[in-house]
């Protein structure tokens, strides 16, 4: 075990030069169509900054040893550089900003000076989800992520997110901004372990290729559900995002004569495929609220599309996911403890095959005993004679949140 508070040995903070990924050429399938730049793409990361505050790294609805928000890192409100990162520091959020050599740039492979470097969240809870918010330094265009398993430690990810933000300003978006898009999703394989003193080479690596994106500012979110064989803590042991700095890759196009072909166009019914939302709320009135499991399911969105359910006043997110090639998913959420009484809504939101954005609402109030005494799907009119308001829809696609009571921290022990 990892001790919290231990003093480790200053180590040297070795700088991890970008190096150019190998040059491909990339394959146009339009007649007389050239690039009109280098299809050089690099791992942005090394380029990018960190900044230690509220709202900008942490884990989800949880402040960690009294506010730093992190297990290990910068001071508060201090903004680290991949330029000024130490490559060689346990469980440090900052770790994410490295790429060492002699497999810096490279694909599928990731050096690491020991199996312990890498970041680090408290797990409070198999629900608990750690974030960090990263500057690439100015716009950038990317369409590949890479996470690496931490095998060598005492905590793992099992499932990793990344959003870009349409912020294009020197102030950093937090976490609940609205800005954010999830563009990337999905479970961290386990992979080989990573052995010996270092520097150690990780091949447990997931990939996540999505469109081309173009932003300055991405979020990555890490989670640990404890279906792998280490369950204490959330840790990743590093992270490549490859692409262009700035707006990427602009084909020119030559222009061609061919002969012009009119097309017969021959009528066809395409059926009309009405999206839906739907949830089991698991209580009703008379019911005490805290605990009680929601199921949820829908059909008819879009496929691989994103979904969450949200509990309002304070918003806080029970379940996410994304929805199979058919576009329909299932799940299940739990009702967080310590509702306030009052007012409250549980928000499921989707993504219709035609990109819109769809949500199902249910309306409810809690007693201050934290029974239910109020439940309706469509009595917003009643409600607001209460003095509610109506609430802003919650981002997109957040992972799962700490649910219950007071959660006990943790301390770490340097492994022997």
């Amino acid at each position: 075990m990892k001790n919290l508070f231990s003093r480790r040995s200053v180590r040297k903070p070795v700088i991890a030069g970008l190096a150019v990924a190998a040059l491909a050429t990339m394959v146009l399938g339009l007649t007389g169509v050239s690039p009109s730049f280098a299809t050089d793409e690099t791992n942005l990361l090394p380029g990018a900054s960190v900044k230690n505050s509220a709202g900008l790294m942490g884990i989800v609805g949880e402040n960690f040893d009294n506010g730093a928000w992190v297990y290990s890192g910068p001071a508060v409100d201090e903004e680290v550089t991949g330029e000024d990162a130490d490559c060689s520091e346990y469980w440090n959020v900052v770790v994410i900003l490295c790429d060492p050599s002699p497999t810096t740039g490279s694909t599928g492979v990731l050096t690491q000076f020991s199996s312990d470097t890498g970041l680090t969240w408290e797990m409070n809870g198999q629900n608990s989800v750690g974030f960090v918010v990263l500057d690439l330094g100015q716009e950038s265009t990317f369409s590949s992520l890479e996470v690496y398993q931490m095998k060598g430690s005492d905590g793992q990810t099992t499932r990793a997110q990344l959003f870009v933000s349409s912020a294009d300003s020197e102030t950093w978006p937090t976490q609940s901004d609205g800005s954010w898009t999830s563009v990337a999703s999905g479970p961290v394989a386990d992979g080989p372990a990573q052995t010996g003193t270092g520097p150690v080479t990780n091949t447990a690596v997931t990939t996540y290729d999505f469109a081309a994106t173009t932003g300055r500012y991405v979020m990555l979110y890490s989670e640990n559900d404890g279906s792998l064989d280490e369950d204490d803590w959330i840790e990743t042991a590093g992270a490549k995002l490859f692409g262009f700095v700035g707006a990427g890759p602009v084909p020119t196009v030559e222009p061609t004569v061919e002969p012009t072909v009119v097309p017969t166009v021959v009528p066809t019914v395409v059926p009309t495929v009405v999206p839906t939302l739907g949830f089991d709320l698991g209580f009703a009135v008379g019911d005490v609220v805290d605990g009680s499991e929601i199921t949820v399911s829908g059909a008819g969105l879009l496929p691989d599309s994103a979904y969450d359910l949200v509990v309002r006043s304070t918003p806080v997110t029970i379940a996410f996911g994304s929805a199979n090639s058919s576009g329909a998913f299932s799940g299940t959420g739990v009702m967080p403890a310590g509702l306030a009484a009052g007012v409250h809504t549980v928000t499921l939101s989707g993504i219709a095959a035609d990109g819109t954005a769809i949500t199902r609402v249910a309306y409810f109030t809690v007693s201050a005993s934290g029974t239910v005494t109020y439940l309706s799907f469509d009595a917003a009119e009643a409600l607001a004679s209460t003095g509610f308001a109506g609430a802003p829809i919650g981002l997109a696609a957040l992972l799962l949140l700490a649910v219950g009571g007071a959660l006990v921290i943790r301390r770490r022990q340097v492994a022997h």
